[in-house]
């Protein structure tokens, strides 16, 4: 009923956020400040940044991340515009100005018509308005004693507001037409500066008022909540289930904390960049917590030894130590054993000595380099020693199951100013396949899953661990030998992360600080997730193409990147990907498959 009562205006809707820019930017003034324009009682709000801008931001994206597809992609487009003026134009639009879609309330199921309006920035609303109708609805225009006009679109009435400062309005709704005629505080004096920015700097973003979702909505989220935990307490699998809580209990917070939400997209040349920025109220558990949570410059990840897969760093602080507990150690027990609050205890320690924060690299077949820095090296080294010792068989290890308890071996090895022990770490892989595939594969896939971790975490793994004196080190390697390449790599600085071009390609996408970063080599990472995939649809019986999976090129480095930033009031993730990831990726798996189609 109203996919069909409201198609006309939605295709008008559609063709406004795709609308054309004819004229250039209006001169300084109240129109500059786009974000004033809309109401600060917003439930929700969508910006793009001008459809020529964006259109063309895309189009380059898409050239440069699958070039087969680029020329079909801006075809498809056109035509979309096309059939959704109808005949209409769009003319006195301003070049590359903000248009806003805006809900006054949260959209209802079954609301017709909806609360909202869509704001579009012109350089003479006239013109606008009577380029968008059509030559017998602009004689039937008629001016309401309330300031806005009206007009009937297949026998619907559309309601125009004239801002009279370089914004005019289209509603379905003459209420919300009419608060649009009166004076009204904006959304920018609402938000914090970031929040604002953000929104107003990507293509494509996306707003929402977390004060009037939690208020209408506040019941069935705790509710929510409360259903997850009920299933989690009664998951067989305490040990995942343990990790669940431990995140959903501070998401959770933070969704009640929260004053405001955004989502956006910016369609850069060479990637695309995502981001997700939550604000939240003044002295809350959450804003207690992103005060606590200090950053940390991403050139201390470019430090790290080059040529591994996975990078990351993190911020630590009492506050996320308690959170992460022994998954922040790699280590995962059942809480409710003995082993599991033995573990608890142990790391528990780890915390005492204070980390501030951690550096990692790792690699396939598993090996890699942990940085640790303590405020107090020589305790977490002695706790550290308690956690290996609490291993014992059927708890996990950076995901592995032990089949045996893990043999501690102290004072093994002197080297470059530290002192490491040892650990040798033996893994169970057929109970580790069921654990990651929920023992859901056929016994051929099964021994096929088998063989594939056994060519990425090996059987087993050596961890060294010691301290100068000033940091700690942990290194995971088959012998000594490697181990000892990492050591050496990272304290001469040698081929280290910040001399490869790909990672320097990345890091200018990231923010400089982050509590929480992380760099991935994703077309290589790919090879081992479509290995683990192709297991799984060989088990469901599905036909794949011959060689279907297998990659057709080697792929080159090249860093997706995520980061988590915090400030007093604003948390936010950053989420990069590389056009030339997607581009290798293409060429690995798809482009024998795809381009005799192009």
């Amino acid at each position: 009923m109203f996919r069909h009562r409201w198609s006309a205006w939605g295709a008008a809707l559609c063709a406004l956020a795709l609308a054309v820019p004819t004229t250039a930017a209006p001169v300084p003034g109240e129109q500059d400040k786009p974000l004033a324009q809309v109401p600060a009682k917003a439930a929700l709000v969508v910006q793009l940044r001008g459809f020529e801008r964006t259109r063309d931001r895309l189009n380059t994206l898409i050239k440069n991340a699958m070039p087969d597809f680029a020329a079909l992609a801006k075809q498809k487009m056109d035509d979309a515009l096309k059939e959704l003026l109808d005949g209409r134009e769009l003319k006195g639009i301003t070049k590359d100005g903000p248009i806003f879609l805006v809900f006054t309330e949260l959209p209802q199921p079954n609301q017709d018509p909806p609360k909202m309006a869509v704001l579009v920035p012109v350089s003479s609303y006239e013109t606008f308005r009577n380029g968008l109708l059509k030559e017998e609805e602009r004689k039937e225009i008629k001016t309401d004693p309330l300031g806005y006009e009206t007009a009937s679109v297949n026998n619907k009435a559309i309601y125009f507001v004239n801002r009279k400062n370089g914004y005019a309005v289209v509603s379905p709704d003459a209420d919300v037409a009419a608060s649009f005629v009166k004076k009204y505080d904006g959304l920018a004096g609402k938000l914090s500066k970031t929040v604002a920015q953000r929104l107003m700097d990507a293509d494509v973003s996306v707003y929402v008022d977390m004060e009037v979702v939690n208020k209408e909505h506040g019941d069935h989220i705790k509710a929510m909540q409360a259903e997850i935990e009920r299933a989690m307490d009664a998951s067989p699998d305490k040990n995942t289930a343990e990790m669940a809580k431990r995140f959903l209990g501070p998401l959770f917070q933070a969704i009640g904390d929260s004053k405001a939400v955004l989502v956006s997209a910016d369609l850069r040349p060479d990637g695309l960049k995502l981001h997700y920025a939550v604000e939240v109220a003044a002295e809350s558990k959450t804003d207690s917590f992103l005060h606590e949570w200090k950053s940390l410059p991403l050139a201390e990840v470019s430090k790290l030894p080059g040529g591994q897969m996975i990078y990351s760093a993190m911020s630590l602080t009492p506050g996320v130590t308690k959170s992460f507990g022994p998954l922040l150690f790699g280590m995962q027990a059942d809480p409710d054993s003995d082993e599991g609050k033995a573990l608890l205890k142990a790391t528990a320690a780890l915390a005492d000595a204070k980390p501030r924060h951690r550096l990692d690299s790792a690699n396939v077949p598993l090996r890699g380099l942990q940085v640790w820095k303590y405020d107090d090296p020589a305790k977490a080294v002695a706790a550290e020693q308690k956690a290996f010792k609490a291993l014992k068989a059927g708890m996990s290890y950076q995901t592995a199951v032990l089949e045996k308890d893990a043999i501690v071996k102290e004072e093994t090895r002197k080297h470059g100013g530290f002192e490491f022990h040892n650990v040798g770490l033996k893994f169970d892989l057929e109970k580790t396949a069921d654990k990651q595939t929920g023992g859901l594969l056929n016994e051929n896939a099964k021994k096929e899953m088998i063989e594939v971790m056994k060519e990425i975490l090996g059987e087993g793994i050596d961890v060294w661990y010691g301290t100068d004196g000033k940091i700690v080190l942990q290194v995971m390697a088959q012998d000594w030998a490697t181990a000892r390449d990492l050591i050496d790599r990272y304290q001469k600085g040698e081929e280290n992360l910040g001399q490869s071009e790909p990672f320097k390609e990345a890091a200018k996408h990231l923010p400089a600080n982050a509590s929480m970063v992380t760099v991935m080599d994703l077309p290589n990472y790919s090879e081992w997730i479509i290995k683990g995939v192709l297991i799984g649809l060989k088990g469901s019986g599905l036909p794949l193409p011959p060689d279907f999976g297998k990659a057709a090129v080697k792929g080159k480095a090249s860093y997706l990147g995520m980061a988590v930033t915090t400030e007093p009031g604003v948390g936010g993730i950053d989420l990069w990907l590389p056009a030339s990831s997607v581009n290798q990726i293409y060429k690995m798996y798809l482009e024998k498959l795809l381009k005799p189609n192009f």
